[in-house]
This record gives structure tokens, C-alpha cells and sequence, in this order.
């Protein structure tokens, strides 16, 4: 999407939201892939593992 494309009234849909995650996170998920991820749980995708607390909480 371009910024001129953006239009204050509509609402961003659950496909545009997953397409912009996917374009953003993409190159870095190439390099550094979540570790505990599935296949199915790269970018633009929805998280199907437990996170895990930080040692700091």
C-alpha cells in the first residue's frame, strides 16, 4: 500500500493486516526464524505456541 491509498473511514481488514506482518517481517524471518515456531506460524500467520516467560518475568 502506498500512502495515499490509506483512507481515515475504513477499517483495515484481517487479510490487509496479515499481508503488511508478512512484507515487514518476511526478511527477517529469513535470517532468524522463531525457534519454537512451526511452519505454519511464519509471518503473517498466527502464533500456535506457548510463550515463555522471561527469566527477569
Amino acid at each position: 500500500m502506498e500512502p495515499g491509498e490509506w483512507q481515515a473511514e475504513a477499517l483495515l481488514s484481517l487479510q490487509e493486516v496479515r499481508h503488511i506482518h508478512h512484507v515487514a517481517m518476511t526478511p527477517v524471518w529469513t535470517v532468524d526464524p522463531h525457534p519454537h515456531a512451526t511452519d505454519l506460524e511464519g509471518p503473517g500467520n498466527f502464533r500456535r505456541h506457548e510463550i515463555a516467560r522471561s527469566p527477569a518475568g
